[in-house]
Parts: structure tokens; sequence; C-alpha cells
């Protein structure tokens, strides 16, 4: 088997993501599949992204 190696930049414009986030006190969710995976970003009280990663492998 060979093992797969998988970036999320390659499939997420992490810049635009980043700037999803940057107002603060905004209470938002972002959820997205990628490869197998996938991604959930919660922005806590103070806007800090708190990121879950769950691979369905």
């Amino acid at each position: 088997m060979i093992a797969q190696k998988r970036l999320i930049s390659e499939d997420i414009n992490t810049d635009a993501l980043d700037g999803l986030f940057q107002d603060r006190n905004l209470k938002m969710t972002l959820q997205f599949e990628a490869d197998s995976t996938t991604v959930t970003i919660i922005a806590d009280e103070s806007g800090r992204p708190i990121i879950k990663i769950e691979s369905h492998r």
C-alpha cells in the first residue's frame, strides 16, 4: 500500500480561510470535505479558530 500525503493548501485557499476568521466576536462554523476527511473549523469567543479533523478511512 502506498501512503498518501495530502496538504490542506492543495484543496483550500488558506488566505481566504484566514480572512473568514478576522472579525472578532463572530460565531461561525465552517465544514468541508477534502479527500476522505471532514474538516470542521469553529470560531471561539475571541475569533480564534478551533480545528477538528476527522478521517473517514
